[in-house]
C-alpha cells in the first residue's frame, strides 16, 4: 500500500514538473513570436515613416540610437489650439524636450497620457511661455522662461546655457554657436533648440535693418536629435543634424539637415524647404539640462 502512494506521489509529481516544463516553455514561446511579430512591425513602420532607413547613419554609439527612438515628434498643428497653432512651434519644441525626457525615466509628465495628448502638453506650455496665438512666442527667453517654469513645478533644477548673434549682427566669443557646442549638448539627458530665420534676402547682412523687417524674416524653432557622427569626421565647416521639425507634416518624420558656416561664423541651413525664401540660416540657439532638486542641493551642499 506504501509503495503505492509513493508510486502515485512521484507520478503526480512527474507530472506537475512536465507540466510547469510545458506551460514555461509555451509562454516562452510565445513571448517569443510576438517579440518579433512587434520587431517586424517596428522595423515596417519605421521603414514608413523615416526617411532616413537605416538607424546606423545617425551613429554606432548607444546615445544617438537612444535619442533616434525616443523622441517624439509632436506637431505643432492642431483645431484645439489657439489660431489651429500656426504660431505653437515654441511650445511644441518644448514639448518634444518633455516628451523625450520623460521617454528615458525622468519623470516630468502629469501622467503617461500626455505622452499621447501632445495638445494639452503643447497648450500648457504655450500658457507659460506667453506664447501668443498671431504673433507666437515673443523670445526664446520665454521659450526658456516657460521651460523653467514648467520643470520647477515638477521639483526639477533646469540649466540653460543661451548662444545668439548680437544687434551688429556677430557672435561674442562665448556667445558662439560650434559644432563641438551642439555636440557635446545633443547628448544624454542634455538638449538643443534652434532658433530659425527663413529670409527673402540673397546676402545676409544682420546688422541691416532691413533683415530684421518682419516682411523679409519668418522665425521658426527646431529640435535637434542628434549630431550624424557618422558624416561629420574631421569637417570644420560642415555638421550634419537629425532634427524634429514641429512643422512637418509628416507624423514621427526626422529630417536631416546640414549646418554650414561661413566666414562670420553664421551658420547656413540646408535640407529645409525654403518656400519663397533665400536663405535659412541660425539666428539663436540653446541647451537645457535638467536635475533633481534634491540631487541638485546635494550636489551644493557637496561643493
Amino acid at each position: 500500500m506504501i509503495k503505492k502512494k509513493i508510486a502515485c506521489l512521484l507520478t503526480a509529481t512527474i507530472v506537475g514538473v512536465l507540466g510547469q516544463y510545458y506551460i514555461q516553455n509555451n509562454k516562452t514561446a510565445i513571448e517569443e513570436k510576438n517579440q518579433t511579430t512587434q520587431t517586424n512591425q517596428t522595423n515596417k513602420s519605421n521603414k514608413m515613416i523615416h526617411p532616413i532607413e537605416n538607424q546606423k547613419s545617425v551613429g554606432e554609439d548607444l546615445d544617438s540610437k537612444i535619442r533616434f527612438i525616443n523622441y517624439p515628434n509632436y506637431s505643432q498643428y492642431s483645431p484645439n489650439l489657439p489660431n489651429n497653432g500656426e504660431m505653437y512651434c515654441g511650445p511644441a519644441v518644448g514639448a518634444n524636450i518633455v516628451g523625450f525626457l520623460d521617454s528615458i525615466g525622468l519623470n516630468v509628465l502629469n501622467s503617461p497620457i500626455d505622452k499621447f495628448n501632445s495638445t494639452k502638453l503643447i497648450k500648457n506650455l504655450g500658457e507659460k511661455m506667453k506664447t501668443d496665438k498671431d504673433t507666437g512666442t515673443k523670445s526664446l527667453f520665454n521659450l526658456i522662461e516657460g521651460l523653467h517654469i514648467y520643470f520647477d513645478e515638477r521639483d526639477y533644477i533646469a540649466n540653460f546655457d543661451y548662444k545668439r548673434l548680437n544687434e551688429n549682427g556677430k557672435y561674442e566669443a562665448n556667445d558662439l554657436i560650434t559644432f563641438d557646442w551642439i555636440k557635446q549638448n545633443s547628448v544624454g539627458k542634455k538638449n538643443i533648440i534652434l532658433s530659425i530665420n527663413y529670409s527673402k534676402n540673397n546676402n545676409i547682412k544682420l546688422d541691416n535693418q532691413e533683415e530684421l523687417n518682419e516682411d523679409n524674416v519668418r522665425y521658426h524653432c527646431i529640435n535637434i536629435v542628434t549630431v550624424n557622427k557618422s558624416n561629420n569626421n574631421n569637417n570644420n565647416n560642415n555638421c550634419e543634424l537629425i532634427i524634429r521639425d514641429p512643422a512637418s507634416n509628416i507624423n514621427n518624420q526626422y529630417k536631416k539637415i546640414t549646418l554650414t558656416k561661413n566666414e562670420n561664423n553664421i551658420l547656413y541651413i540646408s535640407g529645409l524647404n525654403k518656400g519663397k525664401y533665400k536663405n535659412i540660416y541660425v539666428k539663436a540657439a540653446f541647451s537645457v539640462d535638467i536635475s533633481k532638486k534634491s540631487n541638485y542641493l546635494i550636489a551644493q551642499n557637496n561643493k
